[in-house]
């Protein structure tokens, strides 16, 4: 995957070739990591279209774990740089996880993975972040619930379904921000 996308996380590949990247995901998962930094939570933004709700805005993705971390611990550029890379990573992970927890064989189960996150990673997906997040933590949603259905205790139970929740909530406002970003209708623009 580092291989692969080479370009983006060790050289700086982010150009205006990539349109949402820099115009979309990098302003608002900046203003996302500057004030979650600060210890705020951010309801709205300033800097958006003369002020604009953010917490309540889905495409904001404030409740999306990874960029709320990169984007507060990094500067911004290179956080966007490794999410690149964080997506097609966690879903290989997450996919060989899940066949080695399902009793499938190491060597089938890295090809699964390795398949699975060389796919997103050289393809546009990987730059197609809400599609590579979705993807990603459905893998390891895939886990968690593997893990459940295996678990002989219910402490172990509730382990796997505390990540099974945690994943679940992260596949939805992975999609949630695609889902709202790409409709293009508003309430507004429906009329009878």
């Amino acid at each position: 995957v580092l291989f692969a996308l080479r370009g983006f996380v060790f050289d700086g590949a982010l150009t205006n070739q990539h349109p949402d990247l820099l115009t979309s995901w990098l302003p608002r998962w900046s203003f996302l990591g500057r004030t979650l930094a600060a210890g705020d939570i951010p309801l709205w933004n300033p800097f958006e279209m003369a002020g604009h709700r953010f917490a309540a805005d889905p495409q904001s993705g404030w409740l999306y774990a990874p960029p709320s971390l990169l984007f507060s611990a990094l500067s911004p550029g290179l956080a966007l740089r490794l999410f690149i890379a964080f997506n097609p990573l966690l879903a290989g992970l997450g996919l060989y996880a899940f066949l080695r927890r399902e009793t499938v064989g190491r060597v089938a189960a890295t090809a699964g993975g390795l398949v699975l996150a060389m796919m997103i990673s050289t393809s546009t997906i990987a730059i197609s972040l809400p599609f590579a997040g979705a993807i990603a933590w459905t893998a390891v949603l895939l886990l968690g619930a593997s893990g459940y259905r295996r678990a002989e205790r219910w402490s172990g139970r509730l382990a796997w379904l505390a990540l099974s929740a945690f994943a679940w909530e992260q596949v939805v406002t992975a999609h949630m921000s695609w889902s709202a970003r790409t409709s293009g209708v508003s309430a507004g623009d429906c009329r009878a």
